[in-house]
């Protein structure tokens, strides 16, 4: 649902704004998702999982059985918001497409002739 929303925010927004930089914000996602990866990968050496990176994995994308005591937690925090920047990237590119600029040309509002 929470996806929907921002595809759907993602689109309506650019699609009156048009803001070119609006679907470059899966950048930050990533970057949310890829600290909190590397933070809880420190945490590894305490389980019983096979390997660093099937740690990571049953913790930020695996069912809820696999996560360890953080009762998937790192599933709220680091994918979620992942998913939702992706999301809206992807919208944001589809409504900048379809944007129409206002009639007003910005040249003359710019020079003062109206």
């Amino acid at each position: 649902m929470i996806l929907v929303a921002a595809g759907c925010l993602g689109y309506r927004v650019n699609k009156k704004v048009g803001q070119s930089s609006a679907h470059w914000i899966w950048v930050i996602g990533i970057a949310w998702l890829t600290y909190g990866a590397f933070e809880e990968s420190s945490y590894w050496a305490t389980t019983s999982a096979p390997s660093r990176m099937q740690y990571v994995m049953d913790n930020f994308f695996g069912r809820t059985a696999a996560c360890s005591a953080s009762e998937c937690l790192e599933e709220f925090l680091f994918t979620t918001p992942c998913a939702i920047s992706i999301v809206y990237s992807i919208a944001a590119a589809v409504g900048l497409k379809s944007h129409k600029p206002s009639s007003v040309d910005k040249s003359d509002c710019l020079s003062g002739n109206s």
